[in-house]
């Protein structure tokens, strides 16, 4: 059990060297509402997606924020913010690769080193993604009511889906 055994101090200490990723900044806490979109105004909508939806992002709420793996975020940010059924495993092994695409794409534009930028493979990312989906499980529950009656139906489901998931992968520890 992830909360046993100090398994849970573990997976939060874990750094991204281990999946030969650099220790980065994490937010710690990306739920949708700390995440903002603003658009200039622009008159063809293509553009405005192409342009300024890269450089339009503000994400608010830095009280978590520590510095560990890249994967902390982005299991948290996928695992609480996409339903079950959207983060099938076609779906996911798409949007990491986005994700591992746009994150080289960033580096080289902020002139990181080649050799760097080759360090971070997609199956360090997936590897960093899949090792934090038990934290974030956990740190879901923090969502929660203390009186679960009071719970949401479908947040109650997204916890129960999540635990599920997070027992499998700790299975293969």
């Amino acid at each position: 059990m992830l909360t046993q055994n100090n398994n849970l101090q573990r997976y939060i200490t874990k750094n991204g060297a281990q999946f030969g990723i650099p220790e980065c900044l994490v937010h710690g806490n990306p739920i949708a509402s700390h995440f903002f979109f603003y658009l200039n105004n622009k008159q063809n909508t293509h553009e405005l997606l192409n342009t300024n939806l890269e450089k339009g992002i503000v994400l608010i709420d830095w009280t978590q924020t520590h510095c560990g793996c890249i994967g902390e975020d982005l299991a948290k940010c996928i695992c609480w913010n996409m339903p079950t059924k959207e983060r099938s495993e076609t779906q996911l092994v798409k949007l990491l690769q986005y994700y591992h695409y746009q994150l080289l794409k960033r580096l080289q534009s902020f002139g990181a080193d080649a050799d760097f930028q080759k360090e971070i493979t997609l199956d360090s990312v997936t590897d960093a993604f899949e090792h934090y989906v038990p934290l974030a499980a956990l740190t879901f529950l923090l969502f929660l009511p203390q009186d679960l009656n009071d719970a949401n139906s479908a947040v109650l489901e997204k916890a129960h889906q999540l635990l599920g998931e997070a027992e499998m992968a700790i299975g293969n520890f």
